[in-house]
């Protein structure tokens, strides 16, 4: 799967694979969050 990425509000919204290597990095964000339900990453 490729990496999706959209604006929702003032967050950007990320979806992609399992990946640790892409969560590392999502991680290094501040004020990142993981919505389990939707299985997505939003960064503000």
């Amino acid at each position: 799967m490729a990496i999706l990425i959209d604006k929702r509000d003032k967050n950007l919204i990320i979806k992609f694979d399992y990946s640790l290597k892409r969560i590392e990095k999502i991680k290094g964000f501040k004020g990142y969050s993981w919505n389990s339900q939707k299985k997505e990453w939003s960064i503000p």
